[in-house]
């Protein structure tokens, strides 16, 4: 039987972060691609194509025999796009968004990318991540899930990709709450044991506060089990700041632009009416007054849904901070909530891919000893 690879994908708005069960060809055990999707052409390149793989998407996907089309997946939508590139908004449903698809398996395939084999088919076992509100939704998680039970194909168009051609067969796959998957991984490693630090976690009530760019979710962790009232999803990311920032500043440009000039700590520089103007100076002052409000309109309403949830915030001993998001807003975040123990997770950025990673894992060992009782069950009668 051809060897199956264990993925765990987490389709953020802002981007696909993927974990691998094991290192591929490249050593790639952990990868992201930037979550913007434009339609694609046959583009004139002469010779071969400069710059980093991940950025050279330049994809056709196919879905069992139907072709879904030429797509650029990533930066390069940016570089290549002919000014229809649409960022993701509030409105948008992950499970039924074509771009999902369209990401995650050019995600996926790019992960399973060697060089040195660059025609194959891979079997997959995939686990992978919903927004709370659309996890408990049973039409959307019904029809996500019927996606995923497919097979998909993507072909490379960018020469510097010598021609890959990747099937991947989606033999298993295990779906969860965003927030949830990351609070676990967080608690325990992959065979289920506390990690460093979290010996007392199942006695322990821990908030779980992931910051996406379009939603935060949220989950309570309490006793060793989630409390069921403790999922839910707030419509507020950080899309809702940057877009602000952008308006304030007057510039022409997008959410993932601004955020990768914001989380790298870069200059704003840019050509206004012929003249170099230097704008650090009010992205800094906008990036404070706008994140600083953000902040506080999340907090105020996490504690108003938990309050009319029934949860009892005074028991709550830890808060987990998770997502892209989060990093940004960490030090705002432990002075509006409060509590001493307010702490990042370890890798924010990937810890919901992790999770998921994990999530596919334990239902694969799950599987393996319900046979094993099964074929024990066989031989005794």
């Amino acid at each position: 039987m051809k060897l199956v690879k264990n993925v765990g994908a987490d389709v953020g708005n802002d981007a696909l972060k993927i974990y691998l069960g094991e290192a591929n060809a490249e050593a790639k055990t952990k990868l992201e691609v930037m979550n913007v999707v434009a339609p694609g052409y046959q583009r004139r390149i002469l010779g071969m194509e400069k710059g980093q793989l991940v950025n050279l998407l330049d994809v056709n996907v196919y879905e069992e025999d139907q072709d879904l089309g030429r797509y650029f997946v990533g930066g390069i939508a940016f570089k290549e796009g002919r000014g229809d590139l649409i960022e993701k908004s509030k409105r948008d449903k992950k499970a039924k968004s074509p771009d999902t698809i369209i990401l995650l398996m050019t995600g996926i395939a790019y992960a399973m990318y060697d060089p040195n084999n660059p025609k194959k088919t891979e079997n997959i076992a995939l686990g992978t991540l919903l927004p709370t509100e659309e996890y408990w939704d049973d039409e959307l998680i019904k029809e996500f899930s019927q996606k995923l039970k497919k097979s998909y194909r993507v072909k490379f168009n960018s020469t510097s990709f010598k021609g890959a051609d990747i099937t991947l067969n989606i033999v298993e796959h295990e779906i969860q709450p965003e927030s949830a998957a990351g609070v676990l991984a967080n608690m325990y490693d992959v065979d289920g044991n506390p990690r460093k630090g979290m010996e007392n976690a199942d006695k322990e009530t821990h908030l779980g506060i992931f910051i996406g760019s379009i939603t935060t979710e949220i989950s309570i962790f309490e006793n060793g089990e989630f409390n069921p009232k403790g999922f839910f999803g707030i419509e507020l990311g950080t899309s809702d700041p940057l877009d602000r920032i952008i308006e304030d500043l007057g510039v022409n440009m997008t959410r993932h632009q601004m955020d990768y000039i914001i989380r790298n700590n870069k200059q704003l520089v840019i050509n206004e009416g012929g003249e170099t103007v230097d704008k650090t100076e009010k992205l800094v002052a906008s990036k404070e007054r706008r994140f600083s409000f953000f902040v506080k309109q999340l907090v105020n309403d996490i504690n108003k849904k938990l309050g009319k949830q029934g949860i009892n915030t005074s028991l709550i001993n830890k808060v987990d901070l998770g997502g892209g998001g989060s990093i940004t807003v960490i030090d705002n975040l432990k002075k509006e909530i409060g509590l001493a123990n307010v702490n990042l997770v370890e890798d924010p950025r990937f810890a919901n891919a992790l999770g998921a990673l994990y999530s596919i894992i334990a239902k694969q060992s799950e599987q393996d000893a319900a046979g094993e009782v099964f074929a024990s069950d066989e031989v005794s009668n």
